[in-house]
């Protein structure tokens, strides 16, 4: 019979007084999350903090489209004067310090906004900006921008050839977060619009030694580069073309981009449910011809300030909203330690998520036409774009809950049986899951001049594969079911020397490894199976001397484990890993859980600076607010949950 490690080990091993101090974190826990639900609102919805370029863009679209509140954007320049970094640049998050098209960024909105070139945040702006290669360093996304403000030749910018809107399906094999930014692209790229409000600012002083910006020419890549040098030559095909002013199928192309925006804009407002999709879409309309008061520019704009968050005087966007992802995660942590599944509260956050389901067709069904509605997407409004993490993390939370008749009880498992179906259907060929599209896992996207920041493609990741796995086998398949099967088959595959695995929505490979040991917990797979092993002892060997865990989003640069300091979130995931892996009676468990105890405030929190949550790997991270306090929770509850089935000697 294994040890129990709390009830037959002494006080000075563990450094707790036994599962009586346990309780009180967990109690403490718990009313920390209560106090965070939504005030008046039966829903959790706490911020998505990214960096600093949503709030420049902030700026430089409510100057494109004529929407400048002065007030508003005095704290936007309050926000970005108090995160420039020591070095006078603007980071991401990664702990490297400034990145240059971010910095950027913030130099151009501070100057729209009205700061001197001679103001001396702005002349350490500029010295990092010009140390780090100066404008010719922006991404092309930070070159759109700049071209919107009249501060950059579009003749520096790779061309999209509207003629791609033609060809059937073939922008839903890009990324839906690459799909509803490129149309509106397509649109702004082909009408060239500027702000006319630019004349008389320059921003030459970025320029190194006061050249000028070269024009853009697609590269010639060696002979060997088979995809570039298609792509190169077709760019340089087309930039021929438009200079003679023969523009292949531009009108009905350009008429299918208005439509495709127009019909993809929610009712609230929203398209897509992020930030950059909402201000090209509008800018794209107002290239059309739709004069700025149209009701459709109206709403959009109007979904754009609910991304905003005030704070001392100080105004942050984020690049969307997370409260459907917010309310399944605080569920499961409530849950989890402790709290009663006939909660009023909880049960008043379950009917709002039910309220959520989306049973509209999307731009997912053009590539998975068999399935049916039945998912959850991560915002408020976005009822084109359901994902699988949300889905099957909503899933494992009504679960969990009772919600009061046999009718609601009822329809809750309606509502659980259509979104498993949906999830099924969304299955990739190879076995596992994506975000948001079947196999969207074409590479060339990647290759194309446009794509500088590489995330053009929503493939499967192991991170997707085991929650949804977790979901699969805590709703009644095991690992005969063909699907689990095939997904097994996949992670086999997928799984790295050092036994983890990569982690695509969260930093990284603490994060990927945590949810596939936990999908692999769910179907009852056994600990002693080589694919466990492995996974606990690669989360043995990634813990840090304090007992934590961390891991720095450099990982995702050099494609390994890279230790940081040790942060709630993170230990929560070593933690909950090493569970699932059945590594009950480990010294790592314990000293995992010791941390976290250790850390709690006395108000049940914890406190988080790291951003453990990914965007785009390398480019955009973000710091969850309710991370720092859902997963510990979690953690500690199934510890606690694990302590008492076992047997006292």
């Amino acid at each position: 019979m294994r040890d129990p490690v709390l009830l037959h080990r002494t006080p000075e091993e563990t450094g707790l007084a036994g599962l009586s101090a346990l309780d009180d974190a967990l109690r403490r826990a718990r009313d920390h999350l209560y106090a965070l639900q939504e005030p008046g609102a039966p829903f959790w919805h706490a911020e998505l903090e990214a960096n600093s370029t949503l709030t420049s863009e902030y700026i430089f679209f409510s100057h494109i489209l004529d929407r400048v509140t002065p007030e508003r954007e005095r704290m936007c320049v309050a926000e970005l004067l108090s995160t420039q970094l020591g070095d006078g640049g603007w980071g991401i998050g990664d702990g490297r310090g400034g990145e240059i098209s971010t910095s950027i960024e913030a130099y151009v909105a501070l100057r729209l906004a009205g700061l001197a070139a001679s103001a001396e945040t702005m002349l350490r702006a500029r010295a990092f900006i010009l140390a780090n290669g100066g404008l010719q360093g922006a991404r092309m996304f930070t070159r759109i921008h700049l071209a919107l403000l009249g501060l950059w030749p579009y003749d520096q910018i790779p061309s999209i050839p509207p003629a791609l809107l033609m060809v059937p399906g073939l922008i839903y094999r890009m990324a839906s977060w690459a799909r509803s930014c490129v149309v509106p692209l397509i649109v702004i790229l082909a009408h060239r619009p500027r702000w006319r409000g630019s004349l008389g600012l320059t921003i030459d002083e970025l320029l190194p030694r006061g050249g000028a910006p070269e024009a853009y020419a697609p590269p010639k890549p060696p002979a060997g580069a088979s995809w570039e040098y298609a792509f190169a030559t077709v760019e340089r095909a087309i930039r021929s073309l438009d200079r003679l002013g023969v523009v292949p199928l531009r009108k009905s192309a350009l008429r299918r981009a208005e439509r495709y925006i127009l019909e993809r804009q929610d009712d609230e407002g929203d398209w897509g449910g992020i930030f950059p999709a909402m201000t090209y879409s509008m800018v794209a309309l107002v290239a059309l011809g739709y004069p700025l008061h149209h009701p459709t520019i109206v709403r959009g704009w109007a979904a754009i300030e609910r991304f905003g968050r005030e704070r001392e005087g100080r105004l942050r966007f984020e690049s969307c909203v997370s409260p459907v992802w917010d309310t399944a995660l605080a569920l499961l942590a409530i849950r989890d330690a402790g709290g009663p599944a006939d909660e009023p509260r909880l049960q008043a956050a379950g009917r709002w998520l039910l309220d959520k389901q989306v049973r509209h067709y999307g731009d997912w069904s053009v590539r998975n036409p068999e399935g049916s509605p039945g998912g959850w997407s991560f915002e408020f409004n976005n009822r084109y774009f359901p994902d699988n993490d949300d889905t099957a993390a909503v899933i494992l939370a009504l679960q969990s809950l009772e919600l009061g008749s046999v009718e609601e009880a009822a329809y809750r498992d309606a509502s659980i049986g259509a979104a498993r179906g949906w999830v099924l259907s969304m299955q990739c060929k190879g076995g596992g899951w994506g975000a948001f599209d079947v196999d969207n896992d074409d590479v060339l996207w990647n290759r194309i001049p446009f794509a500088d920041h590489g995330a053009m493609l929503d493939p499967p990741t192991p991170d997707l594969t085991g929650r949804v796995l977790e979901m699969l086998g805590n709703t009644g398949s095991r690992e005969e079911a063909a699907p689990v099967r095939r997904a097994l088959r996949w992670l086999a595959q997928e799984q790295r020397a050092d036994g983890s695995w990569y982690g695509r929505w969260g930093v990284n490979f603490v994060y990927g490894t945590w949810a596939v040991l936990c999908g692999l917990a769910a179907l009852k797979l056994d600990a002693s199976e080589p694919m466990v092993l492995a996974g606990a002892r690669f989360l043995t060997r990634a813990q840090n001397p304090d007992g934590g865990w961390g891991e720095s989003c450099l990982s995702y640069d050099h494609d390994r484990f890279i230790p940081a300091p040790s942060c709630p979130s993170q230990t929560a995931w070593g933690v909950m890993g090493l569970l699932a892996a059945g590594e009950d009676d480990s010294l790592a468990l314990l000293r995992g859980v010791r941390w976290l105890l250790k850390h709690q405030r006395e108000d049940g929190g914890w406190d988080e600076a790291a951003f453990t949550g990914t965007g785009f790997p390398q480019h955009f991270y973000i710091r969850y607010h309710l991370y720092r306090d859902c997963f510990p929770t979690r953690a500690l509850g199934l510890f606690a949950r694990r302590q008492r089935s076992k047997p006292e000697l």
